[in-house]
């Protein structure tokens, strides 16, 4: 069960590294989740060394991996290219889905086919200048709504291997084998990435919001417990304009109505692409990108 769960995490030897004790001290969802992801990544490494297990990856539930530039998009194709012993990780840049409808899709995997690109995948020149506008029209805190420091699959190395945060690994330090190699190898897929489909559906959104924040926050004068709770900028200011300004409990159905019209609004203004020339500009400058495959393979699988 998940005490037992709680247990085993409890007695991690992640717990008392430098980097995650900070996190380990804070009050709040993201950073509780954040803390969690990073010892699961932990459990799970030392697993798939029992079970000799080649290669792993931490993939979210609102993430799809997807090994393009590869035959038949087969990530068993993409870690043969990587098969020297020196390479130690992949990183998959993350590409961010990019709502075109008011209010979101229904199916994100399936109806979402525009995503914002990598820095890493892209002109930076042109990245810089375009993404730029894209902040500033969106009035955004930054390009991307969530993470943009992508995720690695990493060679389960054994005892050595290590979690290094949700989206990264590293080596376990040798001290009595100063010939061992220390340093973690990680390379950078050129085409390869991870789609993440956050903030893709209004009303999901909403939920993972309000269920992330403690029930006692009703105003956005609370900002020390907002602050605690999510560590993004854009989570703090989507929680206010949502749920704290979209929500409302023992109210008349028009202030209801009212405040789920400002929450819609806000919603695709923000995080809505719905000009297509605007949107065709974008992807014709390589800021932007159109990936359809993920969609066509999953409803062909949907008629099987």
């Amino acid at each position: 069960g998940e005490s037992e769960m709680e247990s085993i995490r409890s007695k991690l030897l992640c717990n008392k590294e430098q980097w995650l004790v900070p996190w380990i001290r804070k009050r709040g969802c993201n950073a509780k989740l954040f803390v969690k992801q990073s010892q699961n990544v932990e459990m799970a490494i030392e697993m798939a060394t029992e079970d000799n297990v080649d290669w792993i990856a931490h993939i979210d539930t609102d993430e799809l991996l997807f090994p393009a530039g590869v035959a038949n998009l087969d990530i068993r194709e993409l870690l043969r290219e990587y098969q020297p012993r020196d390479i130690d990780g992949i990183v998959l840049p993350n590409y961010e889905a990019v709502p075109e409808t008011k209010g979101g899709v229904q199916d994100p995997f399936v109806d979402a086919t525009l995503f914002k690109c990598n820095y890493a995948h892209a002109d930076k020149k042109t990245w810089k200048k375009l993404g730029g506008v894209v902040v500033r029209n969106k009035s955004l805190p930054n390009f991307f709504l969530a993470y943009a420091n992508g995720k690695s699959i990493a060679r389960v190395a054994r005892n050595r291997l290590r979690s290094n945060g949700a989206h990264r690994f590293k080596f376990r330090p040798i001290s009595n084998s100063p010939s061992s190699r220390q340093r973690f190898n990680e390379v950078t897929h050129s085409e390869a990435k991870i789609l993440h489909y956050p903030y893709i559906n209004l009303d999901e959104s909403i939920k993972r919001l309000r269920n992330c924040c403690p029930r006692d926050v009703t105003s956005s004068l609370d900002a020390e417990k907002i602050n605690q709770t999510f560590l993004l900028d854009f989570d703090r200011q989507a929680f206010v304009a949502l749920v704290l300004n979209g929500e409302g409990e023992d109210e008349e159905s028009e202030r209801l109505e009212g405040r789920r019209r400002r929450a819609e609004a806000w919603y695709n203004e923000r995080i809505v692409f719905e000009d297509v020339n605007e949107t065709a500009a974008l992807v014709h400058s390589g800021v932007f990108d159109r990936i359809y495959a993920p969609s066509l393979l999953l409803k062909k699988l949907s008629q099987k």
